[in-house]
């Protein structure tokens, strides 16, 4: 895996570079800004761990741990702003352990809402773990309509709507 460690040791040289030189960096720009140049590298760096376990095989748990902490960083840049975080229901859920929404669930309590989202047909991309861990594009199959909540918003006359259910 000497590619993936290659590029790590990169990303870590970068990150050495802009935080030794974060006062000048700062001068030259702001603190904000040297802030959000950091995050990237971070995600950069998050980005090679997720793909080091798809390419050895394993479900890349860390995933949904590294979405949440790029969603606190966010909340944290913005401040006292809402954010709203579009994801699959998985990824919000807030009872699953390892999943983002526990994660922000329990940093955030009351002031994290769950909207699920669903669909009734067409595609969706995710990672197949039949294929090694792939991105794969899936096709939802219209029987998928006749399944109970996917038939009763097929047929409300509504395209979206929200239902409130706690």
């Amino acid at each position: 895996n000497t590619n993936s460690e290659n590029s790590k040791l990169v990303v870590e040289k970068v990150r050495q570079a802009i935080t030794s030189e974060k006062e000048k960096l700062v001068g030259l720009s702001s603190e904000k800004e040297y802030n959000t140049i950091l995050q990237i590298v971070n995600i950069i760096d998050q980005t090679l761990m997720v793909k080091t376990q798809q390419y050895l095989g394993v479900y890349p748990t860390s995933r949904d741990k590294f979405m949440a902490d790029n969603v606190i960083w966010a909340k944290g840049f913005f401040g006292d702003s809402n954010l709203t975080i579009c994801a699959h229901n998985v990824h919000v859920d807030k009872t699953l352990d390892n999943f983002m929404g526990k994660y922000l669930s329990t940093k955030f309590g009351n002031d994290f809402k769950s909207i699920g989202l669903s669909v009734g047909e067409g595609t969706f991309e995710a990672f197949n773990p039949k294929l090694n861990n792939t991105l794969t594009t899936f096709n939802i199959p219209s029987q998928v309509k006749t399944e109970f909540g996917n038939a009763l918003f097929t047929e409300a006359i509504a395209e979206n709507f929200f239902v409130k259910t706690a």
